[in-house]
């Protein structure tokens, strides 16, 4: 997919530098400033990488919302507010679950975009500029894992749902799960490990690439400096 015009000359550090501005924003602000900051990263997903905004329609974030916010809602303190004659609701614990969920949307678009938008190449030029030997190969080969595992995982499940489940298998079905998912996992990363080694990859004399920088870079991550600041000291809900 081209990226838009604006960001043709935008490395690693534009497009992903503003959310990492955008996540340490929503830290401790209040309701209105982390929906507004969610709100900002959705489209700011959506402009640089929309194949990341997939999560936020699954299955599995959307069960996380309802269990994230309903408790809270329920029992999270005084059940003062009654928007229906049967159902009564605590405004300070809706108030704390909205924040949680905003904070969770804003952290879950960074990581998944951030995990997408660098390859295991600039993950381990990245951290080993800062002398961290191996250590980037190593976060990068994890980060990369994490969409196979939770494919794998699925597909898991699936299997195991359509042999009956937990009422055939009762309580070893959560062992055989967790059973076929590390296994996976671990067969993958030393696939990937004995291709590093193939390729002469030696952690104690790591490949030095380097990270481009722009002038777009600086002012994309300059001008979301900027509307963050704004953002958090002009709403005052």
């Amino acid at each position: 997919m081209r990226a838009p015009s604006c960001l043709a000359g935008a490395g690693p550090l534009g497009r992903l530098g503003p959310l990492g501005l955008l996540t340490l924003s929503a830290l401790g602000a209040r309701l209105a400033t982390v929906w507004l900051l969610a709100a900002a990263t959705v489209l700011w997903v959506a402009w640089v990488d929309p194949g990341a905004l997939r999560g936020l329609r699954s299955r599995w974030f959307m069960a996380f919302a309802i269990f994230l916010v309903v408790p809270l809602a329920c029992w999270g303190g005084p059940r003062t507010w009654a928007p229906l004659p049967w159902l009564a609701l605590s405004p300070s614990g809706l108030k704390l679950g909205l924040g949680m969920l905003g904070r969770s949307v804003v952290l879950w678009m960074s990581v998944a975009t951030v995990v997408e938008g660098l390859s295991l190449t600039d993950w381990s030029a990245l951290l080993e500029r800062c002398g961290l030997k191996g250590f980037g190969f190593t976060l990068g080969v994890a980060f990369h894992m994490l969409p196979t595992v939770l494919s794998s995982a699925g597909d898991a499940w699936h299997a195991l749902r359509m042999r009956g489940g937990l009422a055939a298998y009762g309580w070893e079905a959560p062992q055989l799960l967790m059973a076929t998912v590390v296994s996976g996992a671990l067969r993958h990363v030393d696939d990937i490990a004995a291709a590093a080694q193939a390729r002469g990859y030696d952690p104690e004399k790591p490949r030095r690439g380097t990270v481009r920088v722009t002038g777009t870079d600086l002012g994309l991550v300059a001008a979301w400096a900027v509307a963050c600041v704004v953002i958090r000291l002009g709403l005052r809900w």
